[in-house]
């Protein structure tokens, strides 16, 4: 079997997020969009989430949230109906629910990001 060679271009995912929202809205202090509305673009330099189509956050909250690679640890996240990566940087956690989290892990791998223990 060949090792995978990373894309330049970078790789998306199709999954669910759950993201800190940066402007606080009422009491709404995250952004989440389920299984398969969220995006995750995984580049030599930087992760990128955001959900797709502007129903799910509403017309005037779409936002991407780009992390550099040197800032993030990504962890594996295991839940009862849930798996899933969580990346850890100082605005917080976001977090990408995936049925496949080991594709996305094996990508990320190839581009050198700090894998940490997997969360509880």
């Amino acid at each position: 079997m060949t090792k995978s060679v990373a894309d330049p271009a970078g790789k998306v995912f199709r999954g669910g997020i759950n993201l800190p929202r940066p402007r606080r809205m009422l009491w709404q202090h995250r952004i989440n969009a389920t299984i398969p509305l969220g995006r995750l673009l995984v580049t030599k330099d930087s992760l990128t989430l955001w959900a797709i189509g502007d129903f799910t956050l509403g017309t005037d909250t779409y936002q991407r949230v780009t992390i550099a690679r040197s800032d993030v640890v990504v962890s594996r996240v295991h839940g009862i109906l849930r798996k899933g990566l969580a990346f850890c940087d100082k605005q917080g956690v976001s977090y990408f629910w995936t049925y496949r989290p080991k594709r996305v892990v094996e990508v990320l791998a190839d581009y050198g990001y700090r894998m940490a223990e997997p969360l509880a």
